[in-house]
């Protein structure tokens, strides 16, 4: 953690947009303190985005987006949810809804049908749940 805190703070002209992170992983047991990378990216003032990957980690593990300043989630069915596979999930915060709906051309940012959020805030059913 030290190390993360010291590639933030040195990177004055906030380049990094984006830290992504695994919170645990059933291969290694490794489990990351995603609350202690929220707080650091917090106590340095870093704008980067924390995306977190909780494939197997949700419902097992805590997740608290808030308190966290986690800005995105991935997770599935398959393994932390105990369902069968095939449902992907994305919990998005204000922070990257803000940062996604900033991009105005492919190629910048979030731009990408894979990372289209607009569409999913319809208010039609269907455009909430396809994909």
């Amino acid at each position: 953690l030290a190390a993360f805190r010291e590639r933030l703070e040195a990177d004055q002209k906030q380049e990094i947009r984006a830290v992504l992170a695994i919170q645990a992983c059933t291969l290694t047991g490794v489990y990351n303190d995603v609350a202690s990378l929220g707080s650091i990216m917090r106590d340095v003032g870093h704008n980067a985005l924390l995306i977190v990957d909780a494939v197997c980690s949700l419902g097992v593990h805590a997740m608290h987006m808030k308190d966290w300043q986690v800005d995105v989630v991935l997770t599935a069915s398959q393994k932390g949810l105990i369902s069968p596979p095939g449902l992907g999930i994305v919990c998005v915060g204000p922070k990257a809804l803000c940062r996604h709906g900033s991009v105005t051309r492919p190629g910048e940012g979030l731009y990408s049908q894979y990372w289209d959020w607009k569409s999913r805030q319809s208010s039609l059913h269907y455009f909430k749940w396809y994909g």
